[in-house]
């Protein structure tokens, strides 16, 4: 039997349909023991009507209980999501700021201790002589395969350079043979690469005056190298500084494997070098870290770069140089903080794309 049934009124609002089931069931109630049923009697005859409600709480409860589920499913998958990832991170921190602008909250960021510590000594974390025994026997670098994050964590926080030499299999870079006149193409073609908004920092060996230099400038310089077949020698570098250019350039690699999940990268940032050699060599310029980043990768895109890596002022006496060639598959993984890196090709034509990270 329906509500409307029982009730008598199926224009009324439910809120009046309910206080008027509740009556009747009342005036049931008080019936049947006025009638002389035991309550255990009157319990076995509403014993349908008891399932019926005790099955609608389970499902409400199941329901409930679906919907947290599915809501904390979706809340990891947004912190494991990179963008959310960091969408969260700013949304939390301007709520912060909006609930007491006049706070400081920059010190649970910058003390070891929710309660400062009088006599608490913060911990130098630059680089010590003793560290630079971790340089002192090498002289030369070789890839490595089939490394785990952990190895390279080690390598990290032990100021030890490395080359890995299957973390670029799968790269669209690779698979598509991205080659020198296709990476100028696709800068040429794309709006947002052209942008002297969107790119900063170039530099160039030669060629080209450093002043009021613009990253289309030095692309249409070299794209007129090309169609004058000049083959003019030179070594450039500079980096996205926005969210479209990085986007552009991510298209044609991925995080490297072996990186570990302490690694945090950038955001928006990519550096990009290439060069061309002729029958002289090229002039060298130095790997530039523009965001202070602890650490960097490189990765050999097409063509061959040789590198130096030279120890920061701490470790020169006790560290040599290492110079090497980076060829195209390969990734160098460089610690700001143990080295100083330059770069040059040494084939005819080269082109590496690089990310800074940082780690706790």
């Amino acid at each position: 039997m329906s509500m409307d049934a029982i009730t008598g009124a199926k224009s009324a609002p439910l809120e009046e349909k309910l206080k008027v089931l509740d009556k009747e069931i009342r005036k049931l109630y008080k019936a049947c023991k006025e009638a002389g049923y035991e309550p255990d009697k009157i319990r076995e005859t509403a014993l349908p009507v008891l399932h019926a409600a005790r099955r609608g709480c389970w499902k409400t409860r199941a329901k409930r209980t679906l919907c947290f589920i599915g809501f904390c499913c979706v809340f990891v998958g947004m912190f494991y999501w990179e963008p959310s990832y960091y969408a969260l991170r700013v949304v939390s921190k301007k709520f912060m700021v909006m609930i007491l602008p006049y706070y400081d909250w920059t010190w649970p960021f910058n003390t070891e201790c929710a309660i400062a510590n009088p006599y608490y000594v913060p911990p130098d974390l630059g680089l010590k002589e003793e560290d630079c025994e971790a340089c002192v026997n090498i002289t030369s670098l070789n890839a490595t395969f089939k490394v785990t994050s952990e190895e390279i964590a080690d390598k990290i926080y032990g100021y030890e350079p490395v080359i890995v030499g299957d973390a670029m299999n799968d790269w669209r870079s690779i698979t598509q043979n991205l080659t020198f006149n296709q990476f100028i193409d696709l800068h040429l073609k794309s709006k947002n690469l052209m942008d002297k908004e969107k790119t900063c920092y170039p530099r160039v060996s030669q060629g080209l005056e450093f002043k009021n230099l613009t990253v289309p400038m030095l692309i249409e310089w070299i794209d007129k190298d090309n169609k004058e077949e000049k083959k003019s020698n030179f070594t450039a570098s500079w980096m996205t500084c926005h969210m479209d250019t990085f986007k552009e350039m991510h298209h044609y690699y991925f995080k490297p494997y072996f990186l570990p999940p302490m690694c945090e990268p950038v955001q928006y940032k990519s550096y990009l070098y290439i060069g061309r050699k002729n029958e002289n060599k090229a002039k060298a310029l130095m790997v530039r870290d523009r965001m202070g980043e602890q650490g960097y990768w490189v990765a050999q895109i097409y063509g061959v770069m040789e590198f130096l890596l030279q120890p920061t002022k701490v470790c020169q006496k006790a560290c040599k140089n290492i110079r090497f060639n980076l060829t195209r598959g390969e990734i160098l993984n460089v610690p700001t903080d143990m080295y100083a890196a330059a770069f040059r090709p040494v084939s005819e034509e080269a082109v590496a794309l690089g990310v800074g990270y940082y780690y706790s």
